[in-house]
């Protein structure tokens, strides 16, 4: 069984024509350096000309010019007045400039993952950072941010360049990893064809009924180790059915000109469940209040959800 508007949510994705790509096939190759058993894969479009990031500087640039209107006076030139000024500002703590070294990279998809316990003598929680570019060349901009440190050949191969927890594939594949031994076993682990299913992000995708979203996230229960102890998310799986039915949590984050849409499905085995042991009552439409300047929200039934 699955919880609350799932169904609904694949019915749309799948009657809705498709005008877009698979979300998976755009960052197939930066999964092959993900861990397969990861707790969290997140997957970012970061294509600044197209149309989520059009519809996101949009409301950027709202929201900036609504900042403008509520600080003191003499704060007001603080106050960046577009997203692309705002991005120039965050940037040159790197030594970046925005216009030259960061837009004409910004085509491509970016990926983060979360894993535990990967292996003897690792840290805990490791994060693994993917960017690829499209068109754009990323040695000359990785080597500024460096700022002198050298980019050596992995292994001998020239291809693979490596700095510390950093490595550059190709020149377009951009690897940031929590250790040196972690970022050997990213690199590894896409030189032998393995890495994170595609299929997980195809039906994280597809669940959630949102086609190129701007963001698409995949989780296994394994995620609540992020903010509680081990032990403890253990023991609520054994001790709650409906905890140990779960076997992944999706998420896609959506933008347009005026509107921002999140959703998600949480996706079960097929163990027996009550409807009583579930969290969520059934899917069913939620006629929501219309108003302006506020955030609304609405549920079927309060009770479950408190």
């Amino acid at each position: 069984r699955e919880a609350g508007g799932r169904a609904r949510s694949q019915n749309a994705g799948q009657d809705a024509p498709r005008r877009y790509p698979r979300f998976s096939e755009a960052v197939e190759e930066q999964l092959r350096y993900l861990d397969p058993e990861s707790a969290l894969v997140v997957a970012v479009d970061l294509r600044y000309d197209e149309e989520n990031w059009e519809s996101l500087r949009g409301i950027a640039d709202r929201v900036l010019d609504e900042t403008r209107g509520v600080v003191e006076p003499e704060s007001r030139d603080d106050v960046p007045p577009d997203a692309d000024a705002a991005l120039g500002e965050f940037l040159k703590s790197w030594g970046l400039a925005f216009e030259d070294d960061a837009r004409p990279l910004l085509d491509g998809h970016l990926v983060v993952s979360l894993e535990f316990d990967a292996g003897p003598g690792s840290l805990e929680e490791l994060m693994t950072v993917v960017y690829r570019t499209e068109e754009g060349d990323l040695q000359r901009v990785v080597e500024k941010m460096l700022q002198g440190t050298p980019l050596k050949a992995w292994r001998g191969n020239e291809d693979v360049l490596v700095a510390d927890v950093l490595g550059l594939v190709g020149g377009d594949t951009l690897v940031v990893a929590e250790t040196p031994e972690h970022l050997k076993a990213t690199l590894e682990r896409a030189e032998a064809g393995g890495g994170f299913a595609p299929e997980l992000l195809d039906a994280a995708e597809q669940g959630a009924g949102i086609l190129d979203p701007l963001l698409l996230a995949t989780a296994t229960p394994d995620i609540g180790r992020a903010f509680f102890d081990g032990e403890d998310v253990e023991r609520a799986r054994a001790e709650v059915p409906y905890l140990a039915a779960v076997e992944r949590l999706d998420f896609a984050l959506d933008v347009s000109d005026d509107a921002v849409t999140a959703r998600g499905q949480v996706v079960t085995t097929g163990a027996e469940l009550r409807e009583e042991q579930l969290p969520l009552g059934p899917a069913g439409e939620v006629e929501l209040p219309v108003v302006d300047d506020a955030i609304a929200g609405g549920s079927l039934d309060q009770s479950r959800i408190t």
